[in-house]
């Protein structure tokens, strides 16, 4: 329990950790700072990126290879499909001026399943994206049916950027990991396992809140500039700090109530350079 709750505070601080650190007192350039999750921080699986339609016995399935998308997902799905991305950029690059790559799949439920790959479009925001250009990286692509069970998939460009709302959900994910680790259960079995192996056998509640806090609000200690998506984890932390002590759920230990009013005062105390 030790380890997985300190990685649990950590990983929720490092989900959008500035990617520059400035001297104290410094004023960082917003247009320096990464505002997408680190490589090898995400949690998703790449289902949750991926939009499935069904045209009779044919299953489509497209996933955007946007490098702020697929960052949300776990490290080995990232890595695979960034790699795939950074071999077909150079060519995406040269077919568009503002290249979109999707990753796109095709499968048959049945045999003889006649399907054209260039018939793939696109419609965002009131307009009608069509391939510029398609990578296959299956050898049966080209062919124009698919026998039952085949799965043929490519590397689609378009031309035309594309706006994805990955803040929403980067803050989304943040705010479900922040309550998972301050729920009641969670803290009475945390007092429960203290009791039980001793407090140096465990991270006691006082420990966790203050490794939360310390992480969350880590960039006032340092001195440097906070960027939007880190503003708002920690307005979601202030939040939950306060609905612990105003409307804290049955169960609730004391314990937790109390550090949290003393998070949430240090939390609102900082969160005035936020404003």
């Amino acid at each position: 329990m030790n380890g997985n709750l300190l990685a649990a505070a950590l990983a929720l601080a490092c989900a959008t950790a500035p990617a520059l650190e400035h001297p104290p007192g410094a004023l960082a350039a917003p247009a320096a700072q990464d505002p997408m999750v680190p490589a090898g921080h995400g949690t998703l699986r790449q289902d949750v990126i991926t939009v499935s339609l069904r045209d009779g016995p044919l299953l489509i399935k497209v996933a955007p290879l946007d490098e702020g998308i697929i960052r949300l997902l776990a490290p080995d799905t990232w890595q695979r499909l960034h790699a795939l991305a950074e071999v077909r950029r150079p060519d995406a690059e040269a077919a568009a001026s503002e290249p979109e790559l999707f990753l796109v799949s095709f499968f048959s439920y049945q045999p003889n399943t006649a399907f054209n790959p260039e018939n793939l479009q696109i419609s965002h925001q009131g307009r009608l994206l069509q391939p510029v250009a398609i990578h296959p990286l299956t050898g049966g692509f080209g062919r124009p049916v698919l026998e039952q069970q085949d799965n043929q998939s490519a590397i689609y460009v378009f031309d035309g950027r594309i706006d994805y709302p990955y803040h929403g959900e980067v803050l989304d994910l943040q705010r479900s990991l922040l309550s998972q680790i301050t729920t009641p259960m969670l803290f009475a079995r945390i007092r429960d396992a203290e009791m039980k192996y001793g407090p140096r056998e465990v991270v006691a509640i006082p420990e966790l809140m203050e490794a939360l806090s310390a992480a969350v609000w880590s960039e006032l200690e340092r001195g440097v500039s906070v960027p939007a998506m880190r503003r708002d984890l920690q307005r979601a932390h202030l939040d939950r700090m306060i609905g612990l002590v105003t409307e804290a759920p049955t169960g609730t230990p004391a314990d937790a109530t109390r550090f949290s009013g003393a998070s949430a005062a240090s939390a609102s105390h900082a969160g005035t350079r936020l404003r």
